[in-house]
């Protein structure tokens, strides 16, 4: 083949395969010097020179014109299964997830460590549209079933949710995607290694450990539950989000401030 093939498989492993390959072999026939010699014994020596120039000159060129076989890669963004150009999307995703978000919902898991360093799974659901806090849990063992029954009581017939994004843990199982679209809803899958195509979910993470679980740590999963309760209340009843005007999740009405009684001796 030569060696611009071997270093084209190695750049394109997977268009060498499918391309058709164009071979052009560039060839330069041999032409002898523009040298005129008289016939003569006197000059038999520089007929042997030129007969010898020449021959060099033909090798030469054969070895030139191996090394410049030339492979025309036509790469194009082409779908080799089909044969048809691939199907540009007529939108981004970060338009997309903006015109649906009242109706899509983001998941996603973290860990967090308690003070006898048993690690406990947090799975977090929230609404993109109003950036509610819709469901939580904890568990030291998760599963695909867990993560199902979860699923069944955050997703009820009473909210029209259309879309459920989550990324490609392998706790979201093949099974569990189904289950899902049994239930109406359409799984949305993240790319690999692409937090950011779950941002607010991520973003939902992040608020959660700097205002509360990087300044307490959990006895157990208990513990844990009860933190994430009452930090769910102040996510959504008094902490304000710019992108909501800035509003709340679930407004109750007056000022963004917290408001208790508590009993004071007299």
């Amino acid at each position: 083949m030569g060696p611009w093939f071997h270093v084209a498989r190695h750049l394109y492993p997977r268009h060498v395969e499918h391309l058709p390959l164009q071979f052009e072999l560039h060839a330069i026939p041999a032409q002898p010097p523009s040298v005129q010699i008289r016939p003569g014994r006197e000059n038999l020596f520089l007929r042997k020179q030129l007969a010898l120039y020449q021959e060099r000159q033909v090798h030469s060129r054969r070895a030139t014109d191996a090394t410049r076989l030339t492979v025309v890669l036509a790469a194009r963004l082409f779908d080799w299964k089909g044969g048809r150009r691939r199907a540009v999307p007529s939108q981004r995703w970060m338009t997309f997830v903006r015109n649906h978000a009242k109706a899509m919902v983001a998941c996603d898991f973290f860990v967090s460590v308690t003070f006898r360093f048993q690690i406990i799974y947090v799975l977090v659901m929230m609404e993109v549209g109003s950036r509610r806090l819709v469901h939580f849990n904890v568990t030291s063992h998760p599963t695909a079933v867990w993560a199902l029954q979860q699923f069944w009581e955050a997703i009820d017939n009473s909210q029209d949710y259309r879309f459920l994004i989550h990324d490609r843990d392998s706790i979201f199982s093949q099974e569990l995607d189904v289950a899902l679209r049994a239930m109406g809803v359409k799984v949305l899958k993240t790319p690999f290694r692409s937090p950011q195509a779950n941002s607010h979910c991520e973003r939902l993470i992040g608020s959660l450990r700097r205002d509360c679980l990087d300044f307490l740590i959990p006895i157990k999963e208990r513990h844990l539950k009860g933190i994430l309760k009452d930090w769910k209340s102040h996510y959504g009843q008094a902490r304000p989000h710019a992108r909501l005007g800035p509003g709340l999740p679930e407004p109750g009405g007056g000022l963004h401030h917290e408001y208790r009684l508590e009993n004071v001796a007299a």
